[in-house]
């Protein structure tokens, strides 16, 4: 019986690393690593390690500098899950480090195999099912920038990957340019009456790299269709019968996918008795699991980064970040029409469509943009740091006199118990303990001059014993007729929660105001039929053009409209987030959230806070 070896202790990162690339390189990588990396300028005595990247030139030199020096190494690499966008154009969010090797150099050992060769607990090898479960779910890949292409394979066809000639891990995973066309012969031979797909690199389809495929033989062409469009991996692994590459990640993707896969090199993934190998293993692989082979890629071996919190954090977090930015690229056809379109707002159309083209013509549907209701903290002066709009094929989102996808949300979808539960935790987080609320005074708010004077006249009428007081929109001017049918006047920059003290009842006409006053436990009265109404949570004067269909609990409402239905973007990332980061951002301090802005797309601090002014 053999023996399974001992883990390897865990890695150590010297404090101060002497970097062998350029200072800014590799943005990130300071908190990746919890170490600082030293000016080039400093003597080594004050140097207690060096670091480069993986078997490029800047790693061998820094195993020349070690050597030399006698100072402990690091070879460094991106993670399995590294970012949305491509390599040169967003930083890694995760990277590898080890002190043995590298994980795709197969001529010596490495840290990542040792991992793998000590094997798992029990305990460890559920949490890695789960993670390869959570993979697959959210659609994630290594880069995560392309869109799905559904129907690029077909029930039976056999994926074939290619990579970039000059690929460091071809050599180095025992490889050649020879590999990859003797793998594609041996897929043709080996699957006679299947189509065979060939799957060129994002970089080649860029034009930023070469492939190995420049011509394909007339015999080779009738059988193999080539996917030269940049399609992300879930959709082509999901429907493969099987996967052959050489040394690429996608066939470790593919494993997780539960694909049968041949190597025609010798990656980390192969070797272990999990694939079908081309080549004879090193006598230092052996017989592993698929989870202790997941557990020591994706938790042991790897290290990643919070992106909105710029912190250490586990693969399940940056996992469920990613996942979060596919579902929120693929909500759009490719080409959308964005209405309204102003110039001043097109930054903001650019990142809420990040997974589509966002044009103000042209053949994509249209498309209808509102902000969410999502109000600043009381009493801030600072802008929204996360914004989030309102984005519906169907019509005006906050129109509930027109069909929308948020009234079929509001209208159809089954509101489970936790999410229930975590839009609770929502609105109590945004609107706090709910106030009490004296008789008789009632709120009118109003979102330009001729909405306040219906609605004061109308409250006026059908209550006329009834202090009336009012609030108006920023940049709504008051009138004497208003001033004659209003008791008291709400200042407009007054915040919120001060401007709701002392109401009984808020009547409103459509104003997402009447949203907020739900949220915090006021009695609303619509005089018109905002998206709110006919749930049976507001007292509504106007009868929709078509029944509800059913009523709903207050936090099915906030489900609906603050976490299903809107996109948010975070100020630190740009990128797509929660509501309840956006909550979490719009409350913290000058000088609290994350300083560095390398992850910043866009910077959206004034234009959220001009958007929220314009449109609130």
């Amino acid at each position: 019986m053999t023996t399974k070896p001992p883990p390897p202790p865990p890695v150590q990162v010297p404090p101060r690393l002497r970097s062998t690339w350029r200072i800014g390189r590799v943005p990130l990588i300071e908190p990746l690593l919890g170490a600082r990396i030293v000016p080039r300028e400093w003597p080594l005595a004050r140097v207690d390690g060096v670091i480069g990247w993986g078997r490029k030139l800047t790693g061998e030199r820094a195993l020349a500098l070690a050597r030399r020096t006698g100072l402990p190494w690091l070879l460094a690499e991106d993670g399995f899950l590294r970012s949305v966008g491509l390599g040169d154009l967003e930083p890694a969010l995760s990277i590898v480090l080890d002190d043995l090797g590298i994980y795709y150099d197969a001529h010596g050992p490495s840290r990542l195999e040792a991992l793998i060769a000590a094997g798992h607990t029990p305990a460890e090898q559920a949490r890695a099912r789960a993670l390869a479960a959570a993979w697959r779910a959210g659609r994630v890949s290594k880069y995560n920038h392309a869109r799905e292409r559904p129907g690029v394979l077909a029930p039976g066809d056999v994926l074939v990957v290619d990579q970039t000639a000059g690929d460091s891990s071809i050599g180095f995973g025992l490889a050649d340019a020879g590999s990859f066309h003797r793998m594609l012969e041996a897929a043709l031979d080996e699957h006679p009456g299947a189509r065979i797909v060939l799957k060129v690199h994002p970089d080649v389809i860029a034009g930023r790299k070469r492939g190995h495929f420049e011509s394909l033989t007339a015999g080779q062409a009738s059988r193999v269709r080539l996917q030269a469009t940049d399609a992300h991996p879930p959709g082509l692994l999901e429907a493969a019968a099987a996967v052959y590459c050489v040394t690429s990640q996608m066939g470790f993707e593919a494993m997780l996918w539960g694909r049968p896969v041949r190597c025609f090199g010798m990656p980390f993934y192969a070797g272990w008795g999990l694939t079908g190998d081309e080549l004879a293993a090193p006598l230092r692989r052996g017989a592993a699991s698929f989870e202790t082979l997941v557990h020591a890629a994706l938790i042991d071996y790897p290290r990643y980064l919070d992106p909105e919190t710029r912190e250490r954090c586990e693969p399940e977090r940056l996992l469920d970040w990613m996942a979060l930015q596919r579902r929120q690229r693929e909500r759009f056809p490719p080409e959308v029409r964005a209405i309204p379109h102003q110039a001043w707002r097109r930054p903001q159309l650019r990142a809420f469509f990040a997974g589509s083209t966002a044009g103000l013509d042209g053949p994509g549907p249209a498309v209808h943009l509102r902000p969410a209701p999502l109000a600043p903290p009381d009493g801030a002066a600072q802008a929204l740091s996360g914004v989030g709009w309102l984005m519906d094929p169907g019509g005006d989102p906050e129109d509930g006199t027109q069909r929308s996808a948020l009234e079929a949300l509001l209208a159809h979808h089954e509101f489970d118990a936790g999410l229930l539960d975590r839009a609770r935790r929502l609105r109590e987080r945004m609107t706090g303990v709910p106030a009490s609320h004296p008789h008789g005074v009632r709120l009118v708010v109003a979102d330009s001059e001729a909405e306040a004077l219906a609605l004061l006249a109308a409250v006026r009428r059908d209550h006329p014993a009834d202090t009336v007081a009012c609030w108006l929109a920023p940049g709504v001017q008051t009138t004497p007729a208003m001033r004659a049918g209003c008791a008291a006047w709400r200042p407009p920059g007054q915040p919120w929660r001060q401007a709701l003290a002392g109401a009984a009842t808020v009547h409103v006409q459509s104003s997402s105001r009447g949203f907020l006053a739900l949220l915090a436990g006021y009695p609303v009265v619509c005089h018109g039929l905002p998206f709110y109404a006919g749930w049976g949570l507001t007292t509504d004067l106007v009868a929709p053009p078509a029944p509800r269909g059913r009523a709903l609990p207050l936090d099915a409402l906030v489900a609906a409209a603050l976490i299903l239905a809107p996109a948010y973007l975070s100020r630190v990332t740009g990128r797509f987030t929660t509501p309840e980061r956006a909550l979490a951002e719009a409350q913290s301090p000058p000088g609290a959230l994350p300083s560095d802005r390398t992850l910043l797309v866009h910077d959206l601090l004034q234009g959220g806070a001009d958007l929220w002014r314009r449109l609130r």
